[in-house]
């Protein structure tokens, strides 16, 4: 499972002046329970929607488009990306692209014969991987807004897959790490995550309460985590930018990670980030 940190605070943290015209960023991600890594590159035009336009509610209204490519050791997500701001409590991101999964480092595509088969990583290491092509695609609609120095936002996602492409796994499902799921090869799972955060203006810094849950339609299994957040956000020279965020938590529900058995959840990230006019 990779953990993308950035997305949902920079949500949150919304540009107060004009957006710039290209926008690039790296990103360095690790999780523990589930374990993962995942390095993110994105590169993308932003333009402001409304030219002229001014008030509260369109100040930070934007569209962007953009390629953004996901690498971690299991597999390689390549996606277009499309955001719009239409009205500033309203934020829409959709993406789709390729999804190849790889098992150079023994954690490629893992064939499952059945939505109940066991996935924890002791049960994952016995089986055989895959290497193969499939597609994934994304949409990410968020309502947020803000009050002196508090903030709120709620994203809806809904993700869908479709790894036919993997024929020879003889499998109709398989574990999906990002999410920590099983799924269909064609299959879809949705999930909320609900932000409230008071945001340290002069010093770059936020701090805040996460509440994330998964849920995959097909078999109803459900996935919930509550989690501490916190993100810096460093100025460096020129446009430059330097974030690190991190989130602390624990499972509610959840089949192998429930806080049940003691396991708690963390990760971090560190993002590079550099904007051109």
């Amino acid at each position: 499972m990779f953990v993308v940190l950035c997305t949902l605070v920079g949500r949150v943290l919304a540009e107060e002046s004009t957006p710039y015209r290209w926008l690039w960023s790296h990103s360095l991600s690790g999780s523990v329970n589930p374990l993962g890594l995942d390095l993110t590159s994105r590169i993308s035009y932003q333009s402001p929607l409304y030219e002229g336009k001014k008030g509260i509610l369109w100040d930070s209204t934007l569209w962007e488009v953009g390629i953004e490519n996901s690498l971690t050791p299991a597999y390689d997500s390549l996606s277009l990306l499309f955001h719009i701001v239409p009205i500033a409590f309203f934020d829409l991101r959709v993406m789709g692209g390729l999804r190849y999964a790889y098992d150079a480092l023994g954690f490629g595509y893992t064939p499952l014969a059945e939505y109940s088969s066991p996935f924890d990583g002791d049960t994952r290491k016995k089986i055989d991987r895959r290497s193969g092509l499939g597609f994934r695609y994304q949409v990410s609609p968020t309502l947020q807004g803000a009050w002196n120095n508090f903030i709120f936002a709620s994203t809806i996602h809904w993700v869908f897959f479709d790894m036919r492409g993997v024929e020879e796994a003889g499998q109709k499902y398989f574990y999906e790490p990002s999410a920590n799921v099983v799924l269909k090869q064609t299959d879809m799972y949705w999930g909320n995550d609900t932000i409230l955060a008071y945001r340290f203006k002069d010093k770059g810094l936020l701090l805040g309460l996460i509440h994330s849950i998964t849920y995959v339609p097909g078999s109803g299994y459900i996935t919930e985590r509550v989690s501490l957040v916190g993100n810096h956000t460093y100025p460096l020279l020129g446009t430059l930018g330097l974030s690190m965020s991190a989130l602390v938590g624990f499972y509610p529900q959840d089949r192998y990670l429930s806080y049940n058995t003691g396991k708690l959840y963390g990760a971090l990230q560190i993002r590079l980030q550099g904007r051109i006019k």
